[in-house]
């Protein structure tokens, strides 16, 4: 997501025109690096925490939320610049965030059965609802947010061990999904 704002940045007029250049050089640097880093997985694209440098299996792929943070940033990337837009797989990147579901039910890793949190649900939704409007996994993804409903508003986890209201990021990226998607 850095990448993008420092896309944004590079075409700034009221920067210099040195700055923007600078800007625009390192977005391009950290999208070849992601995308370099980028792991293909059944039909789609994942990345791993740690990157390529630390082969330990304990690197695991990215929860849902961070998997949805690197596609908004490259998705980004790519509405405003186009030095390396086209090697964003849109597609393959769309099938990567579909890995997160199975068997009806929304996980919050690819290859764990952990639910998935809120904050990860809410913004998975948000960039499905941006950048994959109208797509039946956009609308599964909103009606998965039913789950995490409970008497006392909505919980960061769809079956919380205690009562409580949960952590404000969690509420912030349900919103932030809803707003996407609603409006």
């Amino acid at each position: 997501m850095l990448a993008a704002l420092l896309q944004r940045l590079g075409e700034y007029d009221e920067i210099s025109k040195e700055r923007r250049s600078q800007y625009s050089k390192f977005a391009d640097e950290a999208v070849l690096y992601i995308i370099w880093e980028a792991e293909a997985y059944e039909d789609g694209i994942v990345w791993p925490y740690y990157g390529k440098s630390i082969p330990d299996r304990s690197n695991i792929y990215n929860d849902g939320v961070h998997a949805a943070y690197i596609i908004d940033g490259l998705l980004t990337y790519a509405e405003h610049g186009d030095n390396h837009a086209e090697q964003i797989d849109r597609e393959k990147m769309l099938s990567g965030l579909q890995l997160f579901r199975k068997d009806g039910d929304l996980f919050r890793y690819i290859n764990r059965d952990e639910s998935a949190r809120l904050w990860g649900v809410g913004h998975l939704l948000h960039v499905l609802a941006a950048f994959y409007p109208g797509r039946s996994y956009t609308k599964f993804i909103r009606e998965v947010i039913n789950k995490y409903e409970q008497k006392y508003g909505f919980q960061p986890q769809s079956s919380p061990s205690k009562r409580g209201f949960g952590a404000v990021r969690h509420t912030a990226h349900l919103l932030r999904g809803l707003s996407s998607y609603e409006f």
